[in-house]
């Protein structure tokens, strides 16, 4: 968008994933290359080494206190001690969404490190992948690459990456979200 200001020519626009592309196009008569954020390659390599019982994770990079409030309400919902069902987030929280965790059994792990979410993903159940998170969404490739089955909140960016019944599920409402997950349980 500085383009203009800044007269450097030889400059191109780049987008993280086509929808934010689309986006940018129409501010700018530029040509917008899209360049997705690359997903290491310890991710393919990962043995899948399942837990014993259901484990259900998600993550995120950011703060996301909606994505943390989803994730405690469906760690709650498939509570049910018959089902033994574990929970655990990847990434970072704010003090709210871990106390919001803690109180519904979910077990965080802020790590950065690529081998260490590898690690983490390997003995999951699903994946699962609310819609907070702005961009192209890497914690939802890292667990596709290490061959999760996931289930993500129906939004232009995991809508890139996921192809619906084929390569996972993409849910426009709870309910839908909580029936995907319990089907991929079962």
């Amino acid at each position: 968008l500085l383009k203009p200001l800044v007269r450097l020519s030889d400059q191109s626009a780049i987008a993280n994933s086509a929808f934010d592309a689309s986006a940018l196009g129409r501010v700018t008569d530029d040509r917008i290359q899209v360049v997705e954020s690359p997903v290491d390659a310890t991710f393919f390599a990962v043995s899948r080494r399942e837990a014993r019982r259901p484990l259900l994770i998600t993550g995120s990079r950011k703060r996301n206190h909606e994505d943390a409030a989803m994730f405690a309400q469906l760690a709650v919902l498939l509570s049910e001690e018959s089902l033994e069902v574990s929970f655990n987030w990847l990434g970072t929280a704010d003090a709210d969404s871990l106390a919001r965790l803690s109180a519904a059994n979910v077990a965080v792990f802020d790590t950065t490190a690529a081998t260490e979410r590898a690690s983490r993903l390997s003995s999951a159940w699903v994946y699962v992948a609310f819609g907070g998170d702005l961009g192209f969404p890497v914690f939802l490739t890292e667990a596709m690459a290490a061959g999760l089955p996931c289930v993500a909140w129906d939004t232009p960016y995991h809508r890139e990456v996921i192809e619906d019944g084929k390569t996972g599920f993409c849910c426009n409402s709870y309910p839908q979200l909580l029936a995907c997950v319990t089907r991929l349980i079962d």
